[in-house]
């Protein structure tokens, strides 16, 4: 009996760490503040704290759907068909070119680019920002589009000449060319002095008076 008692005696007592009894939900393990059973998404993560707003990314292009926001842990989420995020910038969750910074305006501005020329339709209201495009359903129009007029011009320049026409039929800004159907007519480019826009049918370099 002695024996029995002297060897059990010499049995060193295993300590049990917190890892080995992770799945009890009453006990801080990541030590975050937050207990399993408190709310804690991941009690072996310090990092992961408690559920979070997360928004559906229906396009995936890593915008969220600001009228949709979800408050879950993320890992209760992965099981669904959607992906989500933690920002609810997109103005438009259909379309996964459409998000903000996406146009050629830079910034952050989520803007109806229409007809695909990299700069949105100034006419937009909510959910889209306004852009700077004057019209949105002609691809040759936007600003910038005529190399000899104003950066921020907008115009309709037909003829390919650098200068947008003066009295556009469409939606557009005013330019400086007085015939935008001939492209060898454009401030400029006869022989009278400064920047004339005029008729020379005799091709001398000089306009009708």
């Amino acid at each position: 009996m002695f024996w029995l008692l002297f060897q059990f005696s010499c049995i060193v007592p295993l300590e049990k760490s917190a890892e080995d009894f992770w799945d009890n939900p009453t006990d801080d393990h990541d030590e975050d503040g937050l207990t399993e059973q408190d709310g804690d998404c991941d009690d072996r993560n310090d990092s992961i704290l408690g559920p979070s707003l997360w928004y559906p990314d229906a396009d995936e292009d890593g915008f969220g759907d600001p009228s949709q926001g979800v408050t879950a842990c993320l890992e209760e989420l992965l099981s669904e068909t959607l992906s989500y995020v933690a920002n609810s910038d997109d103005c438009n969750d259909s379309d996964s070119t459409t998000y903000p910074g996406s146009s050629r305006e830079g910034g952050e501005l989520c803007v109806r680019d229409s007809d695909g020329d990299g700069f949105g339709d100034s006419t937009a209201t909510q959910p889209y920002d306004a852009g700077t495009d004057c019209n949105d359903s002609d691809s040759t129009i936007f600003p910038n589009n005529a190399q000899y007029e104003d950066d921020d011009l907008c115009v309709v320049d037909r003829d390919g000449d650098g200068y947008g026409d003066a009295i556009p039929d469409v939606s557009a800004d005013a330019g400086h060319d007085c015939d935008d159907s001939n492209p060898l007519v454009y401030p400029g480019y006869n022989n009278e002095q400064g920047a004339l826009c005029i008729l020379d049918s005799d091709g001398d370099g000089f306009g009708q008076v």
